[in-house]
């Protein structure tokens, strides 16, 4: 984890930008951590839009979209003919989409949810996104049997994730609820629901690039 040394005025801030983060809420969720969150992972959400690569007439989902800078570009992907599902754990991110996306109603779904309690039926998702929201999640074992489980068996999973080595140097992962696990961690426990990581996509230079890990259920 980072170190919690400093001064120590900034560790009260810290605090209430790591809750934010885990789950923003709130006036200062709604108006400003939205758009701290499209700002910052703008470029990596295009990179694992790109690598996840939705066609036209597909069931894209978001979980954990934050700002939802993801949502567009995926409705873009599935066309006319296609659905994204947005599932978010915060109620202040789901309404400040569902103001945002008015138009887009009759193809893109909100809904409430997290990685351990999917709002989806068994098989009906031909490719997810989840990018920044596996460090806020406790049980991983249950989290990759929800995604296995929502997964077509030719759907597709990018799972984007900031490089720990980098994480455990930023003093906001010591607060609120960031769990920082080794990459093999991850690897491994997507290997033991049944999904095999066949591409980790760095975009960016340097020890900050997130990690986009492509994978796919192991019977396809």
């Amino acid at each position: 984890m980072g170190s919690t040394k400093g001064p120590i005025v900034a560790r009260p801030l810290l605090n209430v930008l790591a809750g934010q983060l885990g789950r923003p809420h709130g006036v200062l969720g709604r108006l400003f951590i939205g758009n701290l969150l499209n700002a910052h992972n703008g470029g990596t959400i295009t990179a694992a839009v790109t690598a996840l690569a939705p066609q036209t007439g597909d069931i894209a989902a978001d979980v954990g979209f934050g700002g939802g800078a993801g949502l567009r570009p995926l409705l873009n992907r599935v066309g006319p003919n296609g659905r994204v599902e947005g599932i978010d754990i915060s109620q202040a991110m789901l309404h400040r989409a569902d103001a945002r996306f008015r138009h887009d109603r009759d193809r893109l779904r909100l809904q409430t949810g997290s990685l351990t309690g999917l709002p989806l039926g068994d098989a009906s998702i031909d490719g997810m996104l989840c990018i920044n929201t596996i460090y806020f999640v406790a049980d991983l074992g249950k989290a990759f049997d929800e995604i296995a489980r929502v997964l077509a068996p030719s759907g597709r999973l990018v799972l984007g994730m900031a490089d720990p080595d980098w994480m455990a140097k930023n003093p906001v992962t010591a607060f609120g609820e960031f769990r920082i696990r080794p990459l093999a961690t991850i690897t491994d426990g997507l290997a033991a629901a049944g999904l095999q990581v066949a591409n980790d996509i760095r975009p960016g230079d340097g020890g900050d690039a997130f990690h986009l890990l492509v994978a796919r259920q192991k019977s396809s």
